[in-house]
């Protein structure tokens, strides 16, 4: 689904995206295309952002497109905060609705290895290898 931004130079919201934000549309991701992904720029502490558009269906519809595609895996590289945000228009109330996810990784992306670790202080922890970059993350349990 295509997204409309404005392009005039008057409209501050797109001129504070451009300042803030790198942004991709329709960014193709191996598995289809995330209608938008909004990466920080250099020294700008803010969120990622991969947002997917419906119309007539379900922010839920959304959000559940965005992980079982994958789309995040795309720019796995990043190492801030990334949020899921799935946006719908509802034709007939004439409403849009919105969720927001904050994207986990480790629970969304296949992994390669997922082992428990008993360590030296009695607790226990797992150490889950993520199968898209290679990277481990320890768990405590």
């Amino acid at each position: 689904m295509g997204m409309y931004i404005n392009k005039g130079n008057n409209d501050f919201r797109d001129i504070w995206a451009r300042n803030e934000y790198v942004i991709h549309r329709e960014y193709a991701t191996g598995k289809g295309y995330a209608d938008l992904v909004m990466i920080p720029r250099r020294n700008v502490s803010k969120p990622a952002l991969v947002i997917e558009l419906k119309f007539n269906h379900s922010d839920d519809t959304a959000i559940d497109q965005i992980k079982r595609k994958e789309y995040p895996a795309k720019i796995a590289d990043y190492t801030g905060d990334i949020l899921l945000v799935g946006i719908n228009y509802d034709k007939e109330s004439k409403q849009h609705t919105c969720k927001i996810e904050r994207y986990h990784p480790l629970l969304y992306v296949c992994t390669m290895c997922v082992r428990k670790k008993h360590n030296r202080s009695g607790s226990t922890s797992l150490v889950v290898v993520s199968k898209a970059s290679g990277k481990y993350k320890e768990i405590y349990c």
